[in-house]
């Protein structure tokens, strides 16, 4: 249904195709495959079990409740993925699946509260806003599972294992020190 510039999904299951450039949001309950366009979209899961693929272009893909499944490639661009999840809710597994993309080829950082997802040899890059926000006690923003080519998983600890050694620089000199 297309009312005031929105396309809302109806009481059942959806598929929705954008046009170029499109912000898209889902409010009800139920579980949708959003598909982006060649251009930079946003879009919104709502509460059921969705799929969001941004396609080409940098993109915005918020999951919402439920188990979310982010779908990203190379040639993807730069997408943002804004996740959470109410509580401790051990229900919804939220997922990143990296279609063509091997674990190797993924180098994977922490900077801030946020995780950064690089691919190799591309200018192509993921970042989940807020996956390390531990403090926030009624929300985790966390992906539960990454997964690679060759059906190779990450899952939440292994990702900040993989990313404890890691320091992304800034702007500003960095110093380490070590004493022994």
């Amino acid at each position: 249904m297309l009312t005031d510039n929105k396309i809302l999904g109806t009481n059942s299951n959806n598929t929705v195709n954008l046009g170029s450039e499109s912000m898209l949001s889902s409010d009800v309950n139920d579980n949708h495959i959003l598909n982006g366009t060649l251009g930079d979209d946003i879009l919104g899961g709502g509460s059921g079990d969705d799929i969001l693929d941004g396609g080409f272009g940098n993109d915005i893909l918020e999951g919402g409740l439920g188990s979310d499944t982010y779908i990203f490639q190379k040639g993807y661009g730069e997408d943002i993925i804004g996740n959470y999840t109410l509580g401790n809710n051990d229900l919804d597994v939220d997922t990143l699946r990296m279609i063509g993309i091997r674990e190797e080829e993924v180098k994977a950082v922490r900077n801030g509260q946020n995780l950064i997802l690089a691919v190799d040899g591309t200018n192509d890059k993921v970042t989940i806003w807020n996956y390390f926000d531990y403090e926030s006690v009624d929300r985790t923003f966390a992906v539960n599972r990454i997964g690679f080519e060759g059906n190779v998983v990450w899952d939440v600890q292994a990702i900040q294992e993989i990313t404890s050694n890691t320091v992304l620089g800034t702007n500003y000199q960095l110093i380490l020190e070590k004493s022994v």
